[in-house]
């Protein structure tokens, strides 16, 4: 009898914990997440790649990583073809958020001193450290109007994120251990604003998709 109720008290535990981690927001486990919504409610790092959706692999470079904190997101270029010890996706995978945070930083730095070394820059970039900006969704309904055929994720500050427009899901797919979903273009970001916004996700997740029209903010 004794063995029957510890027996049951565990089975309590597992199941409060259970609802206890449902309600949290560990959205990384559904089997949809809308992006914005969950990069808004959720303490995260995502990844921009240069590569056009469904052809991302751990050898994507990483142009940008985006950390998420209270409904805001601070970006870190880290891609240019001239900076060297440029971030792929298989790298990032195996790093920890301190220490990918810390090489973020440097990238950052180095990339934007080759922009401003381009002869053909069109403006100089001011060299200062990413901040937590608030995030904006804005997007384009398709014909009915009920849905959206393309969104974009935006920082209240001009940044480069904002050039990003997404047209596709992501199929869900492995790079080691983790498994990544997202939305983005049919180019690359070498062309005129391609490229895959990635998260992390479960191994119940079926799709990253896109917001709803009522939580846009433009």
């Amino acid at each position: 009898m004794k063995g029957v109720y510890i027996m049951k008290r565990l089975l309590t535990i597992v199941l409060i914990l259970t609802l206890f981690l449902t309600g949290c927001g560990y959205g990384s486990n559904k089997k949809e997440i809308k992006i914005g919504k969950y990069l808004k409610k959720n303490d995260t790092i995502a990844f921009v790649t240069n590569t056009s959706v469904d052809d991302n692999d751990r050898n994507s470079y990483v142009n940008m990583v985006i950390v998420t904190k209270n409904g805001k997101m601070k970006v870190y270029n880290t891609y240019h073809r001239y900076v060297d010890d440029s971030l792929t996706l298989g790298k990032a995978t195996k790093l920890s958020d301190k220490k990918l945070i810390k090489i973020s930083e440097k990238l950052n730095k180095k990339v934007i001193d080759s922009w401003n070394e381009d002869p053909d820059k069109l403006f100089t970039y001011k060299n200062r450290k990413p901040t937590f900006e608030p995030i904006k969704l804005a997007g384009t309904e398709d014909g009915s109007g009920n849905k959206l055929d393309s969104e974009y994720i935006i920082s209240n500050k001009k940044g480069e994120l904002q050039d990003c427009k997404f047209i596709k899901e992501q199929t869900p797919f492995s790079v080691y251990d983790a498994k990544y979903a997202g939305i983005g273009d049919t180019k690359g970001a070498e062309e005129d604003g391609g490229g895959t916004l990635l998260i992390k996700v479960g191994d119940r997740n079926k799709r990253v998709t896109f917001d709803d029209v009522k939580d846009l903010d433009e």
